[in-house]
């Protein structure tokens, strides 16, 4: 992440997936792209997949680094 830009644009599949007309037209808007142009891409998009980590077998800080960085990550997603 130290290596992003300000033309950076994290998104969060969980979070675009939940609402995503709101959720296209807020990263068309961060893309400064006319807000209504990815609407109907809306139809398309499918909930994520969830797949359970087997933690018990990670280090401890391994884990923690993980948790951390997805945290980080979604913290700066737009959408």
């Amino acid at each position: 992440m130290e290596n992003t830009t300000e033309s950076t644009v994290l998104v969060s599949y969980a979070r675009l997936t939940e609402k995503p007309e709101t959720a296209l037209s807020r990263l068309a808007s961060a893309l400064e792209l006319p807000t209504d142009v990815l609407a109907p891409l809306a139809t398309e998009l499918r909930p994520p997949r969830s797949h359970q980590a087997d933690e018990e077998n990670l280090p401890g800080p391994l884990l923690e680094e993980m948790q951390d960085t997805y945290r980080r990550l979604d913290d700066r997603a737009v959408v």
